[in-house]
C-alpha cells in the first residue's frame, strides 16, 4: 500500500502530464512492480525467507525513491509512505525452504560430530600408544635393573650358577609384588631353595 499527499502548488503540472488522472495505474503501480522485481531478483528463494525484514526495508526505500525521481510526477507527491503487507511466499514453499535449511543445519552438525569423534578417537589411540610405549620402557628399565643386580651378586660370588640365581631373583621379585609371606629353606650348597607359604 502506497500513500501520499499532493503538493497543491504543483498539481497543475501533474494534471498536464496525466490528463486522464491515471498516474496511479500508469506510473506508480509500474514503479512499484519494477522496484520489487529489481530487489527480489538479487536474492535466492531461501534468502527471501531468511532476510524478509531487510528486503521489506529495501523495497520501501526503493519505491519512495523511485516515485520522488520520476519526472512525469513533477514532484507533486509528498509525504510518501509505503506499507508492505502480506509479504512472503506460499506456505508450502516456505515450509520446503525451511526444511532445506534444517537439513543443511543437520548436515553441518553431523560433520561437526564426525570431526569431534575423529579427534576423540585419535586422542584415545595416541593415549594408548603412549601408555604402551611407557609400559615397554618400564619393562626395559626393570630388566636392566635385574641384570645389574644379578651381575653385582655374581661379581661377589663368581662360582654361582647365573641361571639359577636369575630364576631365584625373579621368584623373589614376584613374591614381593604379590605381598605373600614366604619361608625360604636352603637345601644345601647346590640345592634349589624351597619356598614355603606358612599357614595363617
Amino acid at each position: 500500500m502506497v500513500r501520499w499527499s499532493l503538493d497543491v502548488s504543483k498539481v497543475r503540472q501533474l494534471y498536464m502530464n496525466y490528463p486522464h488522472l491515471n498516474y496511479k495505474e500508469k506510473t506508480i503501480a509500474s514503479l512499484v512492480r519494477e522496484r520489487i522485481r529489481f530487489i527480489t531478483k538479487q536474492y535466492t528463494a531461501v534468502e527471501t525467507v531468511l532476510y524478509r525484514d531487510l528486503i521489506a526495508d529495501q523495497v520501501e526505500s526503493e519505491i519512495v525513491s523511485a516515485i520522488e525521481r520520476e519526472p512525469s510526477l513533477a514532484n507533486v507527491l509528498i509525504n510518501i509512505q509505503v506499507d508492505l503487507r502480506n509479504i512472503g511466499l506460499p506456505e508450502a514453499y516456505v515450509n520446503a525452504i525451511e526444511q532445506k535449511l534444517c537439513a543443511e543445519q543437520q548436515k553441518i552438525q553431523a560433520e561437526f560430530e564426525k570431526e569431534r569423534m575423529l579427534v576423540l578417537a585419535n586422542a584415545t589411540a595416541q593415549s594408548k600408544i603412549i601408555e604402551a610405549e611407557g609400559f615397554a620402557q618400564a619393562k626395559i628399565i626393570e630388566a636392566e635393573g635385574i641384570k645389574q643386580a644379578v651381575e653385582l651378586i655374581m661379581s661377589i660370588n663368581p662360582d654361582m650358577n647365573s641361571t639359577e640365581l636369575l630364576e631365584l631373583y625373579i621368584w623373589l621379585q614376584t613374591l614381593k609384588e604379590l605381598d605373600v609371606p614366604v619361608i625360604i629353606l636352603a637345601t644345601g650348597e647346590n640345592g634349589i631353595p624351597l619356598l614355603i607359604q606358612p599357614s595363617p
